[in-house]
C-alpha cells in the first residue's frame, strides 16, 4: 500500500513475501532510517542504534550486540532480574486479601528498574522515569515537519517542547555517566552497560552515543516488556485451560524460594511458558508497526517501483494475524508453535515482533529474559481470579496505542492474587 503523507511517500508492507524482500533480499537498500524531528532532537542527532543511519551505525550496533546485549551479558544480569522480580512478588503478596490489583504500574516499575539498573547501575529516580516516558510520547506525536519538510519552520512549539525535555534528560544522563566514570577511576567492580561502553576502545564512542544508547534501552525495554507480561496474563485469564497447563509446568519444574530461579537456565526448562510468550507476541506485537526504513535507491518491490527516499513501514501486527499464514489466527493457541518451525529471530517473515535483517532488535534476549522470569514467578506464587462475578468471556481485550510505542490494553488488567498452596515460603524473606 502506498500513502502520500504530506510531501513524503510511505509504503506499507503487509505480506510475508514483501517483508522478506525488504528485510533480507534488499536489506542493504532498506536499512536506512528517516530523520524524524523527535528522534533527531531527543537522541542527539540520531546518535543511537535504533535511528542512526550514518557510518557510525554499524560499529555502534556491533558494540551493542557483542559487549552489551550478548547472551553472556544478559546471563550476567540474572541476579538483578531475580531481585526485582522477587520484589514484585513481595509487593503483590502484601496487598490486602481479595483486592483487585492494577498490575500495570507494578509491571512498569519492574521493567523500568531492570533496564535502568542494567544500563546505569541504579534505579532511575521517579522524576527520571517520568522524563523518559514524556520524551517517548513526544517522539511518537505527529510532527508537521516529518511530513512537510518545507514547512519545518512552523513546528516551533513542537521543537521547543522536545528541546525542553531533551535538556532535562541530558542533565540526568550527564550525572549518571559522571558517577560511572568516577566509579571506574576507583576501580569499582560494578559492571553495568554504561561502564562497558566507556571501556570500549575498538569503536570510537562519544558521550552523546552513550546517552543515546541508554535512552534506546529505556525506550525499547520498559513499556514493551511490561505490556507483553500484562497481555500474557490477560490471555491466560481469558483461556483457563491454557492457564492451568502452563501453571502445572511452572509448578512442576520450578522450586519455590531458591535463588537459582534467577538463572536463565532454570527458566529455560519451561518449554510451554515459552510458547505462551511466543503466542502473546504474535497477537500483541511489541511494536505493531516496525520502525520506519528509507529506500536509499530506487528499486522494484512486489512488481512496483519504489522511488528513492520513500519511507517503508512493515505492518508486523497484520502479518501476525493474517489467516493466510495462521490457522484460526485470532485465537490464543500457544500449542500452534509445537508443529511449526517459526521463530522471532528474523527468519520467519510472518512473525516479526523484533524485526529482521540488519535492523533486527539487538535486545531480544534481554527483553525475553525479563518477560519469561517475571511471568514464571507470577504463575508460580499466585493463583489469579477475575474480580466480582466476571467470567473469562467478559474480559475486555480491546487495545490502543495512543501515546505509546506498543499496543497496550485499553483497560488495565485488574486481578485478585491469592498465594498458591504450592508456595510454602515466607515471601517477606
Amino acid at each position: 500500500m502506498h500513502l502520500q503523507t504530506g510531501q513524503v511517500g510511505l509504503v506499507v508492507v503487509s505480506s510475508r513475501e514483501a517483508a522478506r524482500e525488504v528485510m533480507k533480499v534488499q536489506d542493504a537498500n532498506f536499512a536506512h532510517r528517516p530523520e524524524l524531528t523527535g528522534s533527531k532532537t531527543l537522541l542527539y542527532g540520531c546518535a543511537d542504534v535504533a535511528f542512526a543511519s550514518g557510518a557510525h551505525w554499524g560499529p555502534l550496533r556491533k558494540m551493542c550486540v557483542v559487549k552489551l546485549l550478548s547472551p553472556s551479558r544478559v546471563r550476567s544480569f540474572a541476579p538483578l532480574r531475580w531481585e526485582e522480580t522477587r520484589a514484585l512478588v513481595a509487593r503483590i503478596a502484601g496487598q490486602p486479601p481479595a483486592t483487585a490489583i492494577d498490575l500495570r504500574p507494578m509491571l512498569e516499575a519492574l521493567s523500568s528498574a531492570v533496564v535502568s539498573r542494567t544500563a546505569v547501575g541504579e534505579t532511575f529516580e521517579h522524576r527520571g522515569a517520568i522524563l523518559m516516558k514524556e520524551g517517548l510520547k513526544l517522539m511518537l506525536e505527529f510532527n508537521l515537519s516529518d511530513h512537510f519538510p518545507s514547512l519545518s519552520f512552523l513546528d516551533v512549539l513542537t521543537r521547543r517542547r522536545l528541546r525542553r525535555v531533551h535538556r532535562q534528560v541530558d542533565k540526568l544522563l550527564e550525572n549518571v555517566i559522571g558517577e560511572r566514570k568516577k566509579l571506574r577511576q576507583e576501580n569499582s567492580k560494578s559492571r553495568d552497560t554504561t561502564e562497558n561502553m566507556l571501556d570500549d576502545m575498538e569503536v570510537p564512542i562519544t558521550q552523546d552515543n552513550i546517552k543515546a544508547v541508554i535512552m534506546d534501552m529505556f525506550v525499547g525495554g520498559t513499556e514493551t516488556t511490561s505490556n507483553t507480561i500484562e497481555w500474557a496474563l490477560a490471555e491466560l485469564m481469558k483461556n483457563p485451560k491454557e492457564m492451568a497447563k502452563v501453571q502445572e509446568e511452572v509448578r512442576t519444574k520450578m522450586q519455590v524460594g531458591q535463588t537459582h530461579l534467577g538463572d536463565n537456565n532454570n527458566v529455560g526448562q519451561l518449554s510451554y511458558l515459552k510458547l505462551v510468550v511466543k503466542e502473546t507476541l504474535r497477537l500483541h506485537m511489541v511494536a505493531p508497526l516496525l520502525v520506519p526504513r528509507v529506500c536509499k535507491e530506487q528499486c522494484r518491490l512486489g512488481g512496483y517501483t519504489i522511488p528513492a527516499g520513500s519511507r517503508v513501514v512493515i505492518n508486523a501486527w497484520a502479518l501476525g494475524r493474517d489467516p493466510s499464514y495462521w490457522e484460526d489466527a485470532e485465537t490464543f493457541r500457544p500449542g500452534r508453535f509445537l508443529d511449526r518451525n517459526v521463530d522471532f529471530k528474523g527468519t520467519s517473515f510472518e512473525f516479526l515482533p523484533f524485526g529482521a535483517g540488519r535492523r533486527i532488535c539487538p535486545g531480544i534476549e534481554f527483553g525475553l529474559a525479563t518477560i519469561e522470569l517475571c511471568l514464571a514467578q507470577l504463575l508460580l506464587y499466585f493463583d489469579w481470579k477475575l474480580p466480582g462475578a466476571m467470567e473469562p468471556e467478559d474480559l475486555d481485550m480491546s487495545e490502543t496505542s495512543v501515546g505509546a510505542l506498543s499496543v497496550y490494553r485499553k483497560e488495565p488488567l485488574r486481578l485478585i492474587a491469592t498465594t498458591s498452596m504450592h508456595a510454602h515460603v515466607d515471601l517477606k524473606n
